[in-house]
């Protein structure tokens, strides 16, 4: 399994069917995802988002991703744990052209939650979320992600949070 999904991730650099000059072009599918990890005082969370999208217009994506996250509390045994899964919906604008290597975004995103604490409490809700951040291109139609996002929950949870993210995305062509 991992070697399929290695193989789809890097299939994309050697392919020579995307234009190499029109990354985020109107028409394109954004497939990628990313990882994050958050530290403060009070909880530690680490997570990752499959996202799929398409570009209505030049620089300007929507699609859907899904979120696993797991988050501890405290800083002294017993430590008090919590995993929340989201689907939700984003918009994402490029700023650069199309061409450019490096593409500053900005992005937003709302969905619903549902959350299990290790005392099998339950909890589902609606989160919110603004990030902003740059795709450095890697090759033709692949680039490495990095953001700084803030996280609002509408729940009992997880009131807000921020931190940062990294991933990858894959852009297909027409």
């Amino acid at each position: 399994m991992r070697f399929v999904l290695l193989a789809a991730l890097l299939l994309p650099l050697a392919s020579g069917a995307q234009d190499a000059t029109a990354l985020t072009s109107k028409g394109n599918l954004l497939i990628g995802g990313s990882a994050s990890l958050t530290v403060s005082e009070y909880f530690t969370s680490y997570g990752v988002s499959p996202r799929v999208g398409v570009f209505l217009a030049d620089g300007v994506a929507v699609g859907a991703r899904v979120s696993a996250t797991r988050a501890t509390f405290g800083s002294q045994a017993p430590r008090a744990s919590l995993t929340q899964l989201t689907a939700e919906p984003f918009v994402s604008y490029y700023f650069a052209s199309p061409e450019a290597s490096v593409q500053p975004f900005v992005s937003a995103a709302a969905g619903a939650f549902h959350a299990r604490s290790d005392g099998s409490e339950t909890s589902t809700g609606y989160t919110a979320e603004a990030a902003a951040g740059a795709m450095l291109r890697l090759g033709p139609n692949v680039g490495l992600t990095g953001e700084a996002y803030y996280l609002h929950g509408f729940n009992d949870f997880i009131e807000h949070q921020g931190g940062l993210r990294g991933g990858i995305a894959v852009f297909l062509g027409r």
